[in-house]
């Protein structure tokens, strides 16, 4: 009798039970069907109409039907299982179980004798075969979900949790920049899709016009709570010193000057400022018009011009646009910023980036990142900056330390754990890079970036069956983006499907014609292919144009089939 297993769940088809840690849930006759019909296919996409046929054979029933069951069975699943996504809707194709399922017989238990031991050695066989060929034997999954035991030495943590407003997680940020300032405590940010934290201390509110309730809690219990009014800069400062204060007693913080960032004139300039925030971190809306609006407001603010700063910034780290143009903009306003706040840390830490891309100066920018750190010990945001520029130079010792510390006392830092996985990819720990990608994943599943992020340690250690999963997850969500482009040519063109290839990488190099397309992304699509010399042409025009720092192609694995290429050793030299 075959049983599965999933998460804290089990199923038995047999007396058609489900249960949650030994708890029977409760479904429907049709939801337990469908249930059964993605565990004996897990990680497959399922049509609707093959799960209609599955569900109702002898039935005509709506698509909607379906739809509404798919639907209570995810509501029955949550109940117990809390946030994590088992079912993921596959647009324009249907579903797919996305947790993985353990099957194993389990023999009748007034069957003795030899023939029950026989089939206790079928059932280990068939838990090795399948572990094998989905990928996912249950100690495997362990080892990649793990926690990480927080260091007994580490300093205390408080979260910053994002104020209920519209602009509340950015309003959050400011805060975590304002105690970044502080030594001895670890400051972070914790984002919406994150599912709890491990700090000791949170932070909390709402925001309601010009009022501002805000609480403190330690362990769980309050602390202290606070209502405020007036400008919100004048009470995000107030916010930050009652902070400071308690954590200095409660926590060990030792003092620094938080309020050594200027504060906007008005509060129209402070609410444009903070909804170009939120736009930068949650990718809707316009940053920069919003920046924008806040110099209108105040010509002499700076944090909208770090803010846009960062925008190109991180145009420039992600190959969007032309990095000529977004490194000289990067440039252009962070130096505004510098001239008005001469301490302004995100300006510094840009500044930078601007050497290692732009400029090619990867001493000055390791001198830059360094001297950011000292002054600003305690921001995370400056620590996964710092903590990625010096993994793209290679200095991987010091930055695992730095972005180590940084999501130490988080597992939900989301991009402290994109920023960790690709370093560990890029110092070529493989094992490591993969856990961390995971943990990306379950915190945010329905982010392509955990996939991302996935299918490059894949790519070095030849694991093809998932990048091709993982691809045809892509193509299967109508993805066409330039960087999506690259990775199914690249794993198209190692896994046999050459033509396929080929052919994306013709459109890649035709849209660069008339667009951006990045250099660099269609190298790789180019090693894909075996066409290397193509590859190596357009690594020396990356270069020249700042579309990325020298060191990264001399340590990224992508790279390695370039290694004894004339012309690719010449253009490292």
């Amino acid at each position: 009798m075959t049983v599965y297993r999933f998460g804290e769940f089990r199923v038995d088809p047999g007396s058609r039970r489900l249960d949650w840690r030994e708890t029977p849930v409760s479904l429907t006759a049709k939801q337990f069907d469908l249930l059964l019909a993605f565990l004996e296919r897990p990680g497959a996409a399922l049509s609707k109409q093959e799960l209609q046929q599955r569900v109702w054979p002898d039935t005509f029933v709506e698509e909607n039907n379906l739809t509404q069951h798919i639907f209570q069975l995810r509501k029955a699943l949550a109940a117990v299982g809390g946030d994590t996504i088992y079912i993921e809707t596959l647009p324009k194709v249907g579903y797919q179980f996305v947790a993985p399922v353990a099957a194993e017989e389990i023999a009748p238990e007034i069957v003795p004798g030899r023939a029950s031991a026989w089939r206790w050695v079928a059932a280990a066989v068939a838990m090795a075969v399948l572990a094998a060929t989905v990928g996912f034997g249950k100690r495997q999954w362990d080892f990649w979900m793990a926690e990480e035991e927080a260091s007994a030495e580490a300093p205390k943590s408080i979260a910053v949790m994002p104020f209920s407003s519209p602009v509340g997680g950015a309003f959050a940020a400011e805060l975590a920049g304002s105690l970044g300032r502080l030594d001895n405590i670890q400051v972070q940010v914790v984002q919406p899709t994150a599912f709890g934290t491990r700090a000791d201390f949170t932070l909390s509110g709402t925001i309601e016009d010009d009022k501002v309730r805000a609480e403190l809690r330690q362990d769980g219990k309050a602390v202290w709570t606070h209502e405020l009014t007036g400008e919100l800069a004048e009470i995000q400062s107030e916010i930050a010193t009652y902070t400071a204060v308690s954590l200095q007693e409660l926590g060990g913080a030792r003092r620094r000057n938080l309020l050594s960032r200027r504060a906007p004139a008005n509060r129209e300039a402070y609410l444009a400022y903070l909804e170009g925030a939120q736009a930068l971190t949650s990718r809707k809306g316009s940053a920069i018009d919003s920046f924008q609006r806040a110099l209108a407001a105040d010509p002499a603010f700076a944090g909208a011009y770090s803010g846009i700063a960062l925008h190109y910034t991180l145009m420039g780290i992600n190959q969007m646009e032309d990095p000529r143009v977004v490194w000289e903009r990067a440039r252009e306003y962070s130096r505004k910023a510098l001239e008005l706040e001469a301490e302004n840390g995100d300006a510094r830490m840009i500044q930078a980036y601007v050497s290692a891309y732009a400029d090619q100066d990867e001493g000055k920018a390791e001198r830059l990142a360094r001297e950011v750190l000292q002054s600003d010990p305690g921001s995370i945001s400056l620590q996964l900056l710092a903590g990625q520029l010096l993994a793209r130079l290679g200095r991987f010792t010091e930055a695992e330390r730095i972005l180590r510390g940084a999501v130490q006392g988080d597992p939900t830092l989301l991009l402290g754990r994109q920023v960790l996985a690709h370093h560990y990819y890029l110092s070529r720990q493989y094992d490591l890079a993969k856990r961390e990608a995971w943990r990306v994943i379950r915190i945010a599943p329905k982010n392509g970036t955990g996939y991302g992020l996935l299918v490059l340690p894949a790519w070095a250690t030849g694991e093809w069956r998932l990048a091709s999963l993982i691809a045809g997850r892509a193509k299967a969500a109508g993805l066409n983006q330039p960087m999506v482009s690259m990775g199914l040519a690249y794993t198209y063109g190692k896994t046999g499907r050459v033509d396929e290839a080929r052919q994306i990488v013709k459109s890649m190099d035709e849209l660069a014609r008339m667009s951006h397309v990045s250099p660099m992304q269609r190298a790789v699509a180019h090693i894909g292919i075996g066409e290397n010399d193509e590859a190596v042409r357009l690594m020396a025009a990356c270069l020249a144009s700042g579309c990325v720092n020298p060191s990264l192609p001399r340590i990224d694995p992508v790279f390695d089939p370039l290694r004894g290429h004339p012309g690719f050793v010449a253009l490292m030299r």
